[in-house]
């Protein structure tokens, strides 16, 4: 494989057969035989000892063969979310003609169609309840 010793300007001469080396004895792209000349000046070395060492290619790492992945067993989808019959607006108009909360309306809509109602609309239904309860024994 030849190279072109005189490709890049900026290269002295023995950076450039270093370069060439790495590329004839190693297989390298010229991209990475720059990087790795640029790597090796950076510890210290400079190109005339590169040159002076005994270079071998690195072996192949001898791979074993990957085990073929046995099919997990897929997990059950999540049920979707019923939704009410009625939306908020629906439930609102209503709750203004029969002279009931929005929460009474949505907390019967949702033990009628065996919905579990947002924790927040239960917390409130089971505070109205409780004032109910109190305003009841009250009297």
């Amino acid at each position: 494989m030849e190279t072109n010793i005189e490709a890049a300007k900026g290269w002295t001469e023995t950076e450039q057969r270093v370069i060439a080396l790495f590329i004839e004895k190693l297989g390298m792209e010229r991209s990475n035989a720059v990087r790795k000349l640029r790597g090796m000046m950076l510890k210290g070395l400079k190109p005339e000892q590169i040159l002076a060492q005994p270079l071998e290619p690195k072996l192949a790492q001898v791979q074993e063969p990957k085990a073929k992945k046995t099919k997990s067993t897929p997990k059950p989808k999540k049920e979707a979310k019923k939704k009410l019959s009625m939306s908020k607006e629906e439930r609102m108009a209503l709750a203004k003609k029969s002279d009931k909360s929005e929460l009474e309306i949505y907390m019967g809509l949702c033990k009628k169609e065996g919905i579990e109602p947002a924790k927040s609309a239960q917390r409130a239904w089971d505070k109205a309840q409780k004032a109910a309860a109190k305003a009841k024994a009250a009297k």
